[in-house]
């Protein structure tokens, strides 16, 4: 599990409409691994009671390639192939 600040993307740059901020939000996000190939990964993010653009990010399996996420990375948040929003790893808290 993952410390996150969010960002969406504005409407006119393939964001939604009404962007989600409590209780659970799921969507995918694509890795590249080490030989450059991506991957798709589904997430599931959890978001502060307080401030809705801080979450725990969550993969929703365990064989997720753990080793390419790295605090200050930033994700990117799709739904089929539209970016959005980010998440950027402020920490890990396995």
């Amino acid at each position: 599990m993952y410390n996150v600040n969010l960002t969406w993307q504005p409407v006119d740059q393939g964001g939604k409409l009404f962007q989600p901020s409590n209780g659970e939000y799921f969507c995918t996000t694509t890795l590249k691994d080490l030989s450059n190939q991506n991957s798709t990964w589904s997430i599931k993010l959890i978001f502060n009671e307080i401030n809705p653009l801080k979450a725990r990010l969550e993969f929703l399996f365990d064989n997720y390639p753990k080793d390419l996420i790295n605090k200050g990375d930033t994700i990117e948040l799709l739904e089929g192939p539209n970016i959005v929003g980010h998440a950027l790893i402020e920490s890990l808290c396995f």
